[in-house]
C-alpha cells in the first residue's frame, strides 16, 4: 500500500514539474525579428517585413510545382498511350499542373525580389538587404547609403498599392519592398537612408 501511495506520489510531482515547464515555455515571447546583432554584428534591424515568410514559401512551391508538372506531364502521357491510364486523366493532370504553375507564377511576381530585413551599419555608411531570389532563396548585399535612391525620387507606380520599389545608382535590379504591414524599427535611420518622405 505504501507502495503505491509513493508511486503515486512520485507521479505528481512529475506532471507538476512538467506543466510549470511548459507553461514557462508557453510564456516566453516569440521572436519574430532577425537578430542582427548575432547575424550582423555591427548593423542594426531598421525594417522588418513580417510576411517575407509566406512570399519565399509561394516562390518555392512554384518551383516544386515547376518540377513535379513537368516530370508528370511526360509520364502521364506514356501511360495514356499505353492505355494504363485514360487520356482523360492524363488531360486532367496537365491542365491542373499548368493552371496551379500559373497560379503560383503570378502570386510569386509579388514576392520576387521582396525585402524583408534591412541593416544599417553601425557608423550609417552602408546597408545590408536580404531579399528572396525568383525561387524564394534567401539574397543578402551590401549596399553604400549614398548608392540608394531616396524615396522621394522614385516614380509613382500603378503597383505602388502592392509594393514600392528600391532602386540603387550602382544597378538596374529593382527590389520591392512595403511600408504597410511592415515594422520600421528606427525611422530616424530608416529616413537616413530613404531620405524624409517616408511613403505610407
Amino acid at each position: 500500500m505504501s507502495f503505491l501511495l509513493n508511486s503515486k506520489t512520485f507521479r505528481m510531482k512529475q506532471l507538476m514539474i512538467c506543466t510549470s515547464t511548459n507553461w514557462s515555455k508557453m510564456n516566453q515571447p516569440v521572436r519574430l525579428l532577425s537578430n542582427s546583432k548575432t547575424r550582423y554584428p555591427d548593423y542594426e534591424t531598421i525594417y522588418q517585413f513580417p510576411l517575407i515568410r509566406v512570399a519565399s514559401l509561394v516562390n518555392k512551391l512554384k518551383f516544386c510545382q515547376c518540377v513535379i508538372t513537368g516530370a508528370g506531364i511526360p509520364v502521364t502521357s506514356v501511360l495514356a498511350a499505353s492505355n494504363i491510364i485514360t487520356t482523360d486523366a492524363a488531360i486532367v493532370f496537365a491542365t491542373f499542373g499548368i493552371t496551379l504553375c500559373a497560379i503560383l507564377y503570378t502570386a510569386g511576381f509579388l514576392g520576387h525580389n521582396r525585402v524583408g530585413f534591412i541593416y544599417l551599419k553601425d557608423d550609417s555608411t552602408s546597408i545590408k538587404i536580404a531579399y528572396t531570389d525568383f525561387w524564394g532563396k534567401r539574397v543578402d548585399i551590401e549596399v553604400p547609403v549614398n548608392d540608394v535612391w531616396p524615396m522621394s525620387d522614385i516614380p509613382i507606380s500603378p503597383l505602388n498599392p502592392f509594393y514600392y520599389e528600391l532602386r540603387r545608382y550602382s544597378s538596374k535590379e529593382t527590389l520591392k519592398f512595403n511600408i504597410k504591414g511592415a515594422n520600421i524599427l528606427n525611422y530616424e535611420k530608416f529616413r537616413l537612408v530613404f531620405g524624409d518622405t517616408v511613403l505610407t
